[in-house]
């Protein structure tokens, strides 16, 4: 990949400098891991818990709460992202890595 970004790059310069009117642009799309990239990745609990404690207390100070215990953690599905659900109840925040490694985390949230 990175060759070729290189090689276009290349091309795209030299295209411009010959003021022959003609432009060239690229972009890259649908990049994917490889399987192989994907089984050698190791899922860290610790990591992915402690992924989630540092958005979930940029969510809660944004909001002006103070971010509490973990309630819960659980499996999560595919879909990645953060859900704030109440404002005085809890945060949870969703993280999804590689290969099902995931979790939902559930923190208590209270006001200053």
């Amino acid at each position: 990949m990175k060759a070729t970004v290189t090689a276009l790059t290349s091309l795209q310069q030299s295209i411009m400098q010959a003021n022959s009117g003609f432009t060239l642009s690229f972009s890259v799309q649908g990049t994917q891991v490889s399987a192989s990239l994907q089984q050698s990745q190791t899922c860290s609990i610790a990591g992915l818990i402690s992924d989630a404690t540092a958005q979930a207390q940029k969510l809660a100070s944004a909001a002006g709460l103070n971010l509490g215990s973990i309630l819960a953690i659980s499996s999560a599905g595919s879909n990645s992202g953060i859900a704030f659900e109440t404002i005085s109840g809890a945060f949870s925040s969703q993280l999804t890595v590689p290969q099902s490694c995931a979790l939902t985390v559930k923190f208590a949230v209270a006001r200053f």
